[in-house]
């Protein structure tokens, strides 16, 4: 997540191609341009560096069968710098389809089988408005979802004022799995907890999943 600074030549000043955060500082420094702060926060997540990059699944064939984790890209191109993510099905709050993609995760035991990158600052949203919560089922219907089971269910929805790309899980666990339903709204994972059914617990992970499409 990057708060955004912007930078701005002087008059007079020749502008040049600046690499690094020393650079800039250092013509600050020189009174060559000035830095002023601002309100936006962007999702920026890495996909390629000096040295590494997102990892690529080696079968690149997508089906209903699936495996979440493993790797989240399929192919990345720098020369046209395009990335082709793998778009993961959920559902929204009302239990419509949601698709999204996955980044990077807090915690690095859940990062590396995702195949991510580990970033433990966003741990921080766990206890903040910055994170919406995302229901993992660990057990009951097998499907793609992150832990094998039936796809997950989203607390929020892109356009919703609490909606945000930082998932704080929710560990959804089925008391008798073998009576698991397939549920795909948030009202009625709250109907079957209410009921005895099942259990919600904070996971203590945040991961970065921005939801790229909404089918209505």
């Amino acid at each position: 997540m990057w708060r955004i600074n912007n930078v701005e030549w002087k008059q007079g000043v020749s502008p040049k191609e600046l690499k690094s955060e020393t650079d800039i500082l250092s013509a600050q420094k020189n009174g060559d341009l000035t830095i002023s702060s601002s309100d936006t926060i962007v999702n920026c997540p890495f996909v390629y560096w000096h040295g590494g990059s997102l990892k690529e699944r080696t079968d690149k064939t997508l089906s209903d069968l699936m495996g979440y984790g493993g790797a989240q890209v399929l192919n990345t191109d720098i020369e046209k710098m395009q990335v082709t993510f793998v778009a993961h099905r959920g559902f929204a709050p009302d239990g419509s389809t949601i698709y999204y993609i996955a980044t990077d995760a807090s915690v690095k035991k859940v990062a590396d089988p995702l195949g991510v990158i580990y970033t433990n600052k966003t741990g921080a949203a766990l206890l903040s408005g910055g994170s919406s919560d995302l229901y993992v089922f660990t057990n009951g219907i097998k499907g793609t979802g992150p832990m094998g089971f039936q796809a997950s269910i989203a607390s929020t929805n892109v356009g919703d004022t609490s909606y945000s790309p930082l998932w704080r899980i929710q560990a959804t666990t089925w008391k008798d799995p073998s009576r698991a339903e397939f549920l795909t709204s948030v009202t009625q994972i709250t109907s079957a907890a209410q009921a005895g059914k099942l259990t919600n617990n904070i996971a203590g992970v945040v991961v970065n999943c921005p939801i790229v499409n909404v089918h209505v």
